[in-house]
């Protein structure tokens, strides 16, 4: 069964970090795969070595998971330029990604369909990975500008139709995080987050989403 969570934002200080852990018990104990859609950690309020000494446990029970299963990280818009690197000492068998592919799905944070993040997205994405304390000292997060995190919010429901755009183009289902809005349609999967909704999905016979 594969196991699917996004929106962690590990570094935030109103990150549900309890919620973490009990999502870490279940996936230990029951999934084959993990797969982290993207703001796994939030570099836009942290730096690496803050959030490695502040939630070591969580970071080592990732590392550890990731002996028995595989754990896939996407890269989102708040960790952008995170690499193996920051977990080469801890795992080498999770893999961080731009999106992941597998026969039926595109795991792919969501960022990418959002056009207040997509605008200038090449110069964003080296602001994010070269200069992030200017990022963080002129820009607020998506949902402070936007208030994206409700279902009929405009925003969310365009960023939602352009997913559901790019999955048909790509004759796939999208499983993404970004508006912190758990859903489930034909081809959008949406896995919220573990700051609002603290859910996440799975995926066998069947998608589910699941609330902790």
């Amino acid at each position: 069964m594969i196991y699917a969570a996004s929106d962690l934002h590990i570094g935030y200080e109103n990150t549900r970090y309890d919620k973490i852990n009990e999502f870490f018990d279940i996936v230990n104990k029951d999934a084959d795969k993990l797969i982290l859609v993207g703001d796994t950690f939030d570099l836009w309020r942290s730096n690496w070595s803050q959030i490695l000494n502040e939630h070591k446990n969580i970071i080592f029970r990732l590392a550890n998971i990731s002996k028995r299963i595989p754990v896939i990280i996407v890269h989102g818009n708040h960790d952008y330029g995170f690499t193996d690197y920051y977990l080469r000492k801890l795992s080498h068998n999770i893999k961080i990604v731009d999106k992941y592919e597998d026969d039926k799905f595109i795991f792919i944070h969501g960022w990418q369909f959002d056009l207040y993040q997509r605008i200038g997205s090449s110069f964003y994405k080296q602001i994010i990975e070269y200069f992030p304390i200017l990022y963080q000292i002129f820009f607020k997060t998506p949902s402070k500008i936007i208030e994206m995190n409700d279902y009929e919010n405009k925003l969310t429901k365009r960023v939602h139709a352009e997913a559901s755009q790019f999955a048909l183009n790509n004759n796939k289902i999208v499983v993404m995080g970004h508006t912190h809005v758990p859903l489930i349609s034909d081809d959008v999967i949406d896995c919220g987050d573990f700051v609002d909704s603290c859910s996440y999905i799975t995926i066998e016979n069947d998608i589910k989403i699941h609330y902790l």
